[in-house]
């Protein structure tokens, strides 16, 4: 952030309320011009006497001596208004005080004022709402607001009309997170501190786990305070095996299908359960059909269908998801086994363990070289197990064999810590 010019000082014999003509600067004071350098430039000023003040912001031409423009009074002894000064000199200088910072606060949009630079901004929001800008050449260089959400909501920063903030038309600052943001040049830029991470829970009472497919309202227990939510969707089901033929003297196989993918997977910590949440969790994708079997062709089996998405509080397994509260992120177990090959058809794959963890399912096997259709695969289980890959067809003689289906996805499931 720039540093203010501190030192900066000149006197004045302009009388009334108008523009100043600035003398001089007086033997070891520095100039405005030598702080600011040329060009007009928005600062804090004070004109000062013996019997009176004023503080404000005004422009500051950028001359030698220079002339300043009284702008806008943030405080004075004529009741905060323009101070007519009197014949004789009057003392300008510049002024930034941190130590007498003004806490403003709000829980709607915000419209920043100009008498506002320099204050701390506390916003105590439910909805989402604006903090609004001035327009950026109006704020002198280096100054501008230090705003803290201390609400439940998000706050978007909006810099006036098509100017920017950090590269940006808009900046959003989440519950908990400050952004100290000044003007740099034709632009804002705010230093954002993240949310401080929410208090650790307190003791663990239970764990819950929804695991049926559909549905429903998960209400908090009177002993409950916060809660971790872990979410899995419904798994993809398995692609069906390829259909396999021969020719009485070639046997022309088919090969596995392909395994079912586990759900999509999210996580968040809620620092202050709400008395309910409405939830949603999703099926598993159903198996792909087998290659129909056809003479001289191996038939491709069909691919499986999507798992549905599991939502609750504002996450979601299975979609790209949004956190209104806390911090999330992404877990994933193991995989399950692939099928086996061998005279006939091959076994369909495995799937993934339930419980904190989801998988994907196994591949089925190729066929072998007997006549016999393609094995079948096994389900996925509940919480969002991927489904077994469809086991290929086989053949050793003329008969055409059909390729296996593919098994289900098996559904997701909501895992709730419960904590006292």
């Amino acid at each position: 952030m720039p540093i203010p010019a501190w030192r900066a000082a000149q006197t004045t014999n302009t009388t009334g309320t108008g523009t100043l003509v600035l003398n001089a600067s007086p033997v070891g004071r520095r100039s405005f011009l030598a702080a600011f350098g040329a060009g007009s430039t928005r600062i804090t000023y004070v004109i000062q006497g013996t019997t009176f003040f004023e503080i404000g912001l005004g422009d500051f031409d950028g001359g030698t001596p220079g002339n300043l423009t009284r702008v806008t009074v943030l405080t004075s002894s004529n009741s905060n208004a323009l101070v007519s000064l009197p014949v004789g000199v009057s003392d300008v200088f510049t002024f930034i005080d941190p130590a007498a910072r003004v806490v403003l606060t709000g829980t709607g949009a915000i419209t920043a004022a100009l008498a506002d630079v320099g204050n701390l901004v506390h916003w105590t929001g439910t909805t989402t709402q604006p903090f609004n800008f001035p327009a950026i050449t109006t704020v002198p260089p280096g100054q501008g607001y230090l705003v803290t959400n201390l609400g439940t909501a998000t706050l978007t920063l909006d810099p006036n009309a098509s100017e920017q903030i950090n590269s940006a038309l808009t900046l959003v600052l989440l519950p908990g997170e400050s952004a100290d943001c000044y003007r740099s040049g034709a632009a804002w830029v705010a230093v954002v501190s993240l949310a401080k991470a929410a208090s650790p829970p307190g003791r663990l009472l239970r764990v819950t786990r929804i695991t049926t497919a559909g549905s429903g309202t998960w209400t908090r227990p009177s002993d409950v305070t916060s809660v971790l939510i872990r979410t899995v969707a419904g798994a993809t089901g398995g692609t069906g095996g390829m259909s396999a033929w021969g020719n009485g003297t070639d046997a022309f196989p088919g090969v596995s299908g392909a395994a079912g993918g586990g759900g999509g997977s999210a996580e968040l910590y809620v620092a202050a359960a709400a008395a309910s949440y409405a939830y949603v969790v999703g099926a598993g994708g159903a198996g792909g059909a087998g290659g129909a079997s056809q003479a001289n062709v191996n038939n491709a089996g069909v691919a499986g269908s999507a798992g549905g998405a599991t939502t609750i509080a504002g996450i979601a397994g299975g979609i790209a998801p949004t956190f209104p509260t806390g911090a999330s992120r992404s877990f994933r177990g193991s995989v399950g086994p692939g099928g086996t090959g061998g005279n006939g058809g091959g076994t369909g794959g495995g799937v993934g363990p339930i419980g904190n963890n989801f998988g994907d399912g196994g591949a089925g096997g190729f066929g072998g070289l007997t006549n016999a259709a393609g094995g079948a695969a096994t389900a996925g289980a509940a919480g969002g197990g991927g489904g077994g890959g469809g086991g290929g067809g086989s053949s050793g003689s003329m008969t055409q064999v059909a390729g296996g289906a593919g098994a289900a996805g098996g559904p997701g499931y909501i895992e709730i810590w419960e904590y006292a």
